[in-house]
């Protein structure tokens, strides 16, 4: 039986805001991604890109916490991969659709400052 190696198994997919082409991968460390989730994903990932137009890969976690104690078991984590920067947002939640949400509210508020940091410094007061 031929086994695929880790790049292969990932399905990247291309996201097109506006004139921008941004790979996005969506995986699970343990399990497979339903497709409902992976195209929730895409969806809510692809509007950080409104705030930073260098971005070159976006990469979509999912986990879920071992531990029978911790209430909130599912994990999502996302990283933006911008020139010469990587982005970084961990959440979890009690589903794997909330986890996502934290986490790309936390994602857009540090691209939002990334991007007002750079416009600062290109822009400065007089």
């Amino acid at each position: 039986m031929h086994r695929r190696s880790a790049r292969q198994r990932r399905r990247p997919s291309r996201l097109r805001p506006g004139a921008l082409s941004v790979e996005i991968v969506v995986r699970h460390k343990h399990g497979r991604v339903p497709a409902t989730l992976r195209t929730l994903a895409n969806e809510k990932t692809g509007r950080v890109a409104r705030f930073l137009r260098d971005i070159t890969r976006i990469d979509v976690e999912f986990d879920e916490e071992r531990n029978p104690r911790v209430s909130d078991r599912d994990i999502c984590e996302i990283r933006v991969h911008v020139t010469g920067t990587m982005l970084k947002a961990h959440a979890c939640g009690g589903t794997y659709e909330a986890a996502l949400d934290v986490a790309v509210d936390k994602m857009e508020h540090q691209a939002r400052k990334l991007h007002e940091r750079r416009v600062q410094r290109s822009h400065p007061r007089r």
